[in-house]
């Protein structure tokens, strides 16, 4: 990959003092959070890799076209294609449970990230 994609959003490791004099890399961030309308299928493909190809542990997308969120564990990096190995779709009336290093710190309701 040549180029750095920029998400919406990251959950990263550590404090607010974690990166006073840096700016965070692949190994600080837990999460990657992308919202897409117009652009999902860009997200899916070439983001979805460059965040796998980067060992980003996990990916969501804030599907607002079809209303949902779409969340990728488990990076394959190492892949010929890198890519997510799995993919959960949460709708809304469900709790989208957010997942950091393999524990589940918190449930975000679904229609909270669609507004």
């Amino acid at each position: 990959m040549d180029n750095e994609p920029e998400p919406d959003g990251v959950v990263l490791r550590g404090d607010e003092t974690s990166y006073g004099t840096r700016y965070p890399g692949p190994d600080d961030i837990a999460l990657a959070i992308e919202i897409s309308d117009s652009s999902w299928a860009f997200d899916r493909q070439l983001k979805g890799r460059a965040y796998s190809w980067a060992g980003i542990p996990a990916y969501c997308i804030i599907n607002v076209v079809d209303h949902r969120i779409e969340v990728y564990p488990d990076p394959d990096p190492i892949a010929d294609q890198p890519a997510y190995r799995t993919r959960t779709d949460y709708s809304p009336g469900q709790d989208v449970p957010l997942v950091l290093d393999g524990q589940t710190v918190a449930t975000i309701p679904v229609t909270e990230l669609l507004l």
